[in-house]
């Protein structure tokens, strides 16, 4: 399950003197969390809880995007491509590292399709280069 805030954006563009050059409205704050349920109860032993913030922007098109630039209240490292969490119009994407029950650093990767509600997601030791689990479904929206 990934919880979100989201932005409401005006699109007033403005000329940036500094920047030369034109931009939109300044970015807003967002933030949420994110949880693993099997069959409808929370299940922390696939994947820790872990909650998010960062920046809603906007696009000329006067649709949002989000980047995350914190997990669990610290810091994202900018070259770790691995780790962080995007939101557009069209779908959600979640990208987590966590040390499992043995010690050994997963990497869990969740994208959800948000016109259809479609869901992949993939858990993989960092040592590996294919995933142990797979899953696809619908999400439940309650």
């Amino acid at each position: 399950m990934v919880t979100f805030t989201t932005a409401t954006f005006t699109i007033k563009p403005y000329w940036d003197a500094e920047a030369k050059k034109l931009v939109l409205d300044n970015p807003q704050l967002g933030f949420g969390y994110a949880q693993t349920y099997k069959d409808g109860v929370l299940d922390s032993t696939r994947m820790p809880a872990f909650n998010f913030s960062g920046q809603w922007k906007q696009r000329y098109s006067g649709s949002g995007y989000f980047n995350s630039d914190e997990l669990n209240d610290k810091k994202q490292d900018e070259n770790d491509h691995d780790v962080g969490v995007s939101i557009d119009e069209t779908q959600i994407m979640v990208l987590f590292k966590y040390q499992n029950p043995l010690d050994k650093t997963m990497h869990y990767t969740l994208t959800i399709q948000r016109s259809t509600g479609r869901f992949t997601e993939s858990f993989r030791p960092e040592s590996e280069k294919i995933s142990f689990s797979e899953n696809i479904g619908y999400c439940t929206y309650h």
